[in-house]
């Protein structure tokens, strides 16, 4: 998000492991790192069962972002396998930030559907594509976190959510917690923007310990909500097929 997005892009775990020796993880608190874990990760399959056991009754937007959310789970399990040998995962992040911001493009369209939006889309895409190839090839580092393009991404979609929320809140027909496409730029919003100031400062954070294990279990903290949002979104949307004459 996931987004997407969505799937815990920059968990806690294989962050640390990467960031920081093992003999200082050691130090912190084991049970809360442990289970905060297990939280985040479980999360994670919520909106993913879910969305499958609706998917009939999705529309595309909505089955756009469980794609999402499924390509984000597999990133992150591989992630915290690999990031077990201390081995450094961040290329994978870096393909996941084109992926989402990809899938997310698509998702906007196809909720606002409207010229304006899909022009804006278009150069904003290209802006972001310009810069993730120049920050990967040329002045950034595949071996940390790709920030620079996390943060155009961030700006990018915390823009277009808001329009999508007022925009729902305008056309909608229907009280505006009943759609499920208000939902998603919801969760979507309060997760880009909740990340976007840990995304700028992730390379300044990471040199403390300490500032880290915060600001990362503010990120699964937000991860969590947003899995919450996603969930009711697909639930939304299963009521509203349901409620729709055959």
């Amino acid at each position: 998000m996931h987004i997407v997005y969505s799937a815990s892009k920059y968990s806690l775990h294989p962050y640390l492991l990467i960031i920081f020796q093992p003999s200082l993880i050691a130090r912190l608190s084991n049970e809360f790192l442990t289970y905060f874990f297990w939280i985040t990760l479980s999360s994670n399959f919520l909106p993913l069962v879910l969305g499958y056991l609706v998917f009939q009754r999705l529309d595309l937007p909505t089955k756009l972002i469980l794609y999402l959310i499924s390509v984000g789970v597999a990133v992150d399990i591989f992630s915290r396998f690999v990031a077990l040998d201390s081995s450094n995962t961040f290329w994978v992040f870096h393909l996941f930030t084109l992926i989402e911001f990809t899938f997310l493009s698509f998702i906007f369209y196809f909720i606002v559907k409207t010229k304006g939006i899909f022009q804006f889309l278009i150069v904003a895409y290209t802006i972001f594509l310009s810069i993730w190839v120049f920050e990967k090839f040329y002045v950034g580092d595949i071996n940390q976190l790709d920030s620079f393009s996390l943060v155009v991404e961030s700006i990018i979609v915390i823009f277009v959510a808001v329009y999508i929320i007022f925009d729902s809140s305008r056309k909608s027909i229907m009280t505006v917690f009943s759609n499920s496409h208000f939902w998603v730029a919801t969760a979507v919003l309060i997760y880009f923007t909740g990340n976007l100031f840990p995304f700028a400062l992730a390379k300044l954070i990471s040199q403390n310990i300490g500032e880290s294990v915060v600001t990362w279990s503010i990120h699964s903290f937000l991860n969590i909500v947003a899995n919450l949002l996603y969930s009711i979104a697909f639930l939304c949307q299963f009521r509203l097929r349901k409620s729709l004459p055959s």
